[in-house]
């Protein structure tokens, strides 16, 4: 784990080199955008400066990486304050939306998925695979549109757009609902499928045949020895799959008005804001990797063949 540790840092600073390159690539001036069309060449030459933006790329580069070593994500060129104080109050407003699609996806997914290997080339069994390749197939972006126009225009019975407060109340457990039932379908399909063919492969496993044969309960044989084993794919996936969500998050909150840091950085791409979308990438990469690392370790507690080997290398 320590390893693993050591490892996110070299890969965030690929990141950030990556980023910074392809941002400076882009044509468009940000001090120019920031004083508009009928800005003189003198006004912008000064604002330039101010900003840094005359200097040599190497030296920008070097200068961003030694604040993020020193936790200064920088300025925001549209903003006027430091970017993580922008990014982080957009943040949560974020997560709360990529973790309520994430749960919805792997409680709707998961179960569909067992009783669909359960049940193999039934009807049921036939229904799922469909619904996995409709949902795979259809773009987020779409999809928010269509459940905005079915649920909150013709029924009038969800809001239309943005955030009604903090999840765990009404108004705004109401506004997250549409949302997060259009970014899961980027996960649901997946950890459907996915679960299916885990738990196909292990119900023809030998311990499970003497499972049922001491007489267990088919409940208990499916869902704690089966799934406890057919499971880590699937957790496997649902780390992959989060930073799809964060990346399919941007799409649905433009879609939704929805005040994350999707939304965040589309108007910061607008606006040439650099120091803001970088940071935005930094925090969404940092969230990834950790997600990931943290999977890694639940592998232990799903499989103790894992737990085993962790201590006998420790």
């Amino acid at each position: 784990m320590i390893k693993r540790f050591l490892y996110a840092f070299p890969t965030l600073l690929f990141i950030i080199f990556i980023v910074f390159l392809f941002l400076h690539l882009v044509p468009g001036d940000p001090a120019q955008v920031m004083l508009g069309v009928g800005a003189s060449e003198a006004d912008i030459t000064v604002l330039r400066e101010k900003l840094g933006l005359n200097r040599p790329l190497i030296v920008q580069f070097t200068r961003y990486v030694t604040g993020v070593l020193r936790g200064d994500l920088g300025d925001s060129f549209a903003y006027r304050k430091g970017v993580a104080q922008v990014v982080l109050e957009r943040f949560p407003a974020t997560l709360e939306l990529t973790f309520a699609a994430m749960i919805l996806a792997c409680c709707i997914g998961i179960p569909l998925g067992v009783e669909s290997s359960l049940r193999q080339h039934s009807s049921f069994d036939f229904l799922c695979r469909v619904i996995a390749l409709v949902g795979v197939s259809f773009p987020v972006f779409w999809l928010a549109i269509q459940l905005m126009y079915l649920f909150a225009v013709i029924l009038h019975l969800l809001p239309l757009s943005g955030r009604g407060g903090p999840v765990y109340t009404w108004n705004g457990l109401t506004h997250i609902i549409l949302p997060a039932v259009a970014l899961s379908s980027i996960m649901l399909p997946s950890t459907m499928r996915l679960t299916r063919s885990s738990m196909l492969e292990v119900l023809n496993q030998e311990y499970i045949t003497v499972a049922r044969s001491k007489g267990l309960r088919e409940i208990v044989v499916v869902y704690k020895h089966a799934l406890k084993n057919a499971v880590i794919p699937v957790i496997t996936n649902i780390g992959l799959q989060f930073g799809m969500l964060l990346g399919g998050a941007f799409l649905t909150e433009h879609v939704f008005a929805w005040p994350g840091i999707g939304q965040l950085t589309v108007n910061a791409i607008f606006r040439r804001d650099f120091p803001v979308v970088q940071g935005v990438i930094l925090v969404t990469a940092l969230a990834f990797l950790v997600l990931n690392i943290l999977v890694d370790i639940s592998y232990a507690y799903f499989d103790p063949r894992v737990r085993h080997e962790m201590v006998k290398n420790a």
